[in-house]
């Protein structure tokens, strides 16, 4: 019995150390397609086991480069091992083949519930908490996934259980918001009908995400204050307080510490909610993110309408577009522009180049190329919006330090400072280089990864 466990032992490590070892193999005309399929056969017992499947997506008429077929089997079959090895129980494995411009690109993604909660719990540690309390602030521009963000801060807590409530200060009159937050009595106001649990009762062991807190009016402000302080709620109308355990998340598009000083927005709620601060960078400051959001997008808008095989590549020249564009939309402005091209796109596209790009892309994006030197002015913009180009090149060139950016500009710090109290309008994207003559600016930020530097477009100002 004890001979024949050795000998079973004995086979499996050997077909293990197989594919160790190397072959003498002959280069050779390769059917990338069957040998995808015999990989995937291969892995499929291991996938299972892990709870997964395995989802083809095998362009028609992929040529036949000379290969060693049984290196580039083995190769596919590790990367599918790992791949259902780093899974956590659910989801696909899928793997996508096409012939681009540049030649064969073969894709292994694993599409599962992703990163386990406790590890993703690790990388958010340095900028927030998954402990019951702790109020935070999210600050990013528009369309930098503010909300996306909340929810996943509150699904890996311990308030997952709990509801999650949402309410946009910015899109409720300044009459019925207190209502809607606190809740109001039956009779408390004409057209008060029936009793109204507000949304800090709604979100009771849960989390209340308030976007663009910063529009919300002084009164409320005060109102909001007390309910942080105490815990508590009193409706519209009502003689009791209502205790409520709720964490509260809130959301700005704009730097708070500025509308403290204009004084539109209070100091000492200001402290309350950035306890657990958390800035998204804009989109301009993740170029490297780019094209890889940009295929995800688009394989998504086509798989929804049905489209068979593997997704279209973007090749160099549209992603160079992409990322030369300014994207005062940020991620949901790629997401929709995306959108458009899968609606856009004939069948059987293999490769997406700037003229299947440039008809869904803005004017102003087919238009940015980047200059040599100097801050980019894309046609049409305002004299207004020019200056706040040249206002933003000189904080984000000097650390947004505000002395040494009035300085750069020839202005006061109090000229400066007045300007930004006025109000910031969408700003473009802007390129600086090093002056060829002069001084450098001090302290400049570290590339992110271009000739030149580029930037996001909302500074954080100190």
């Amino acid at each position: 019995m004890l001979d024949r466990d050795i000998v079973a032992l004995n086979q499996k490590l050997s077909g293990f150390l197989d594919l160790t070892r190397h072959r003498d193999e002959h280069y050779g005309p390769t059917d990338l397609a069957a040998l995808i399929r015999d990989a995937a056969r291969l892995a499929e017992p291991v996938v299972k086991r892990h709870g997964l499947g395995i989802e083809l997506a095998i362009a028609e008429g992929l040529p036949r480069p000379s290969l060693q077929s049984g290196a580039i089997r083995d190769a596919l079959l590790n990367l599918l091992v790992n791949a259902a090895q780093s899974g956590q129980g659910s989801g696909v494995i899928r793997v996508e083949a096409a012939a681009t411009r540049e030649g064969l690109r073969i894709r292994v993604e694993e599409r599962g519930r992703g990163i386990e909660p406790n590890d993703l719990t690790r990388v958010f540690v340095p900028f927030f908490t998954t402990k019951v309390g702790g109020n935070g602030l999210i600050e990013g521009r528009t369309g930098t996934g503010k909300e996306l963000v909340a929810r996943a801060l509150h699904g890996l807590g311990p308030r997952a259980q709990g509801p999650f409530v949402a309410v946009n200060c910015g899109a409720i009159p300044e009459t019925m918001l207190e209502a809607e937050l606190f809740g109001h009595e039956k009779g408390a106001f004409t057209g008060a009908t029936r009793l109204h649990r507000g949304r800090f009762e709604q979100a009771r062991a849960g989390t209340l995400f308030l976007d663009e807190i910063g529009e919300m009016p002084p009164a409320s402000q005060v109102s909001l204050l007390r309910v942080l302080e105490t815990g508590s709620v009193q409706r519209l109308g009502g003689e009791r307080d209502i205790a409520v355990d709720v964490r509260v998340v809130a959301a700005t598009h704009r730097p708070l510490e500025d509308r403290v000083e204009s004084g539109l927005f209070r100091q000492d709620l200001l402290y309350r909610l950035n306890v657990l601060p958390l800035r998204l960078p804009t989109l301009r400051e993740r170029a490297k993110d780019i094209g890889l959001l940009a295929e995800r997008f688009l394989a998504n808008g086509l798989r929804d309408m049905g489209w068979t095989g593997a997704a279209p590549m973007l090749d160099p020249e549209a992603l160079s577009l992409l990322e030369h564009y300014h994207w005062p939309g940020n991620v949901r402005e790629l997401r929709n522009l995306m959108a458009r091209l899968a609606v856009r796109l004939p069948p059987g596209v293999r490769e997406i180049g700037p003229k299947l790009l440039q008809p869904v892309l803005p004017r102003s994006a087919v238009d940015s190329r980047p200059p040599g030197d100097g801050v980019f002015v894309p046609k049409g913009t305002r004299l207004a919006d020019a200056e706040w180009l040249l206002i933003e090149a000189a904080l984000m060139d000097n650390g947004h330090n505000r002395a040494r950016a009035a300085k750069v500009l020839g202005i006061g710090e109090r000229a400066l400072r007045r300007k930004l109290n006025g109000g910031c309008p969408v700003l473009h994207v802007i390129r600086i280089v090093e002056p060829k003559c002069g001084s450098a600016p001090t302290n400049p930020p570290s590339d992110p990864g271009h000739s030149g530097r580029f930037w996001g477009s909302e500074p954080v100002i100190k």
